[in-house]
């Protein structure tokens, strides 16, 4: 059976992070999530793999062709650019390829479920669909699905009013479909699963089997989620391994507090009389300075914490530099952030990519002034570099301090060339820029420059 990965979303939920990687190739613990359910797809018997994209679809398939070891063989369907078609309208694309019963998964499901027999459960039944359903004690949250005796949908509330709802099982978002449903589903438009197909279905009369599972899994794609798959990941992995943490061995953390479970990886560098963890995940070149505290939160990549800093319940982006004093409690920090000393961040903030919190500042807000229209540079392995450009003349600014192997990698993708070409609305540009692109990378930095500083 063919599994089809949901995998372009836009990640609003998990902003800012998302701004710079998308929310498929986001770390848990020791690897992107979207590796973990392909490894966990493979381990079930799925070894055939369809991923829908939309959001940064070229990042996402350089890490599945570079990074992967699943053993799965992935193939890709895209939505058009800037045409986001819902969850069912994006595997309408895929129709001509699922031409037998298929899973369907989202991109940010963390889970232990055996697919493999709820699989032989959906094709048992013989039903046209299959909704994997977990109990809440809050389904006025959810959508929810009322079952009879025999576990087949009788309704569909979407968020119903604590008094009037008719059931406790809400849907994890993973389901199994007989091919013949697609057709159901309209071309070219947004057209989602759980808020439209899943109801007309319903309305012709077709048979929808609820199969309530008890193994763990969780949407990822939250804060709250985040840091709970993080935790449960990190149990796992360090089960498996027979250790209580993981801390590398070019790691620095001689004279450092260690409370398990942690995971400190290569080049990290841990000033005397901190205490890190439990619960901390710190990933590659991040320094942490004397005195300082991390305990249940993520320091993305190449983070640098000065002395006597405080972070709780967080997680902070890549390329942020924390000065010394700060206190950050159930935050998350934008990638290339300043934080400057004895500032106080709580309360659910959410900082924008590069924002500076100023000296002594309390915040407790999020700031997003909707930067998914920004361009952001990323070097040849995928990381942010911390430059970025709210618009063409933002471009210019920044283009002299790009790094060559970053222009190089946008430069060869095209996505530049698109970006710049959509903001101003002018197509003829692209042609221009196409000209130039087999020059030199620093004869191609100054013609382009040229051509960008000429159209604004």
């Amino acid at each position: 059976m063919k599994a089809v990965i949901l995998a372009g979303g836009r990640g609003t939920r998990m902003r800012p992070l998302t701004y710079t990687r998308p929310k498929p190739l986001l770390p848990l613990v020791d690897e992107p999530v979207l590796n973990h359910l392909l490894r966990h797809l493979a381990e079930t018997g799925f070894h055939d793999v369809l991923l829908t994209l939309g959001n940064a679809k070229q990042s996402i398939k350089d890490q599945i062709l570079e990074h992967d070891k699943s053993g799965v063989e992935v193939s890709f369907v895209e939505e058009p650019d800037n045409l986001a078609l819902g969850t069912a309208g994006s595997v309408k694309l895929a129709e001509e390829f699922l031409s037998e019963s298929f899973l369907v998964v989202q991109g940010d499901a963390l889970t232990n479920i055996d697919l493999k027999v709820l699989a032989k459960m959906h094709l048992d039944k013989k039903c046209d669909a299959t909704i994997l359903l977990c109990k809440v004690p809050d389904p006025w949250l959810y959508g929810i699905a009322v079952l009879n005796d025999d576990n087949i949908v009788q309704d569909f509330q979407e968020k119903p009013d604590p008094t009037s709802s008719g059931s406790d099982l809400a849907s994890i978002g993973i389901y199994f479909i007989e091919p013949t449903v697609l057709s159901l589903v309209p071309k070219g438009e947004k057209f989602d699963f759980a808020k439209d197909l899943f109801p007309l279905m319903l309305s012709r009369g077709m048979k929808i089997q609820g199969i309530v599972v008890q193994d763990y899994w969780i949407d990822i794609g939250s804060f709250e989620g985040y840091l709970n798959g993080t935790k449960w990941h990190l149990r796992r992995i360090l089960s498996r391994k027979g250790q209580g943490s993981f801390i590398s061995r070019n790691a620095a953390t001689q004279k450092v507090s260690i409370k398990e479970p942690v995971w400190i990886e290569d080049g990290v560098k841990i000033g005397a009389k901190s205490e890190i963890g439990p619960y901390a995940v710190v990933k590659r070149g991040c320094t942490i300075g004397r005195d300082s505290i991390v305990r249940d939160s993520v320091l993305l990549e190449n983070c640098v914490l000065n002395e006597t800093v405080r972070v709780s319940h967080s997680i902070v982006g890549e390329l942020t530099v924390i000065e010394k004093g700060v206190e950050i409690d159930g935050a998350i920090i934008g990638p290339g952030c300043y934080v400057k000393e004895d500032s106080h961040i709580s309360g659910g903030t959410r900082t924008s990519p590069n924002m500076v919190v100023l000296k002594d500042d309390h915040i407790s807000r999020i700031f997003d002034p909707d930067l998914e229209r920004a361009f952001y540079f990323h070097d040849p392995d995928g990381m942010y570099t911390g430059q970025m450009a709210r618009n063409p003349r933002d471009l210019i600014e920044v283009l002299p301090e790009v790094n060559a192997n970053s222009l190089n990698l946008h430069r060869k993708r095209g996505d530049l060339i698109k970006w710049v070409t959509r903001s101003l609305s002018n197509e003829r540009l692209s042609d221009r820029i196409t000209e130039i692109s087999t020059l030199d990378v620093e004869d191609f930095r100054r013609e382009f420059t040229e051509i960008l500083s000429k159209a604004t």
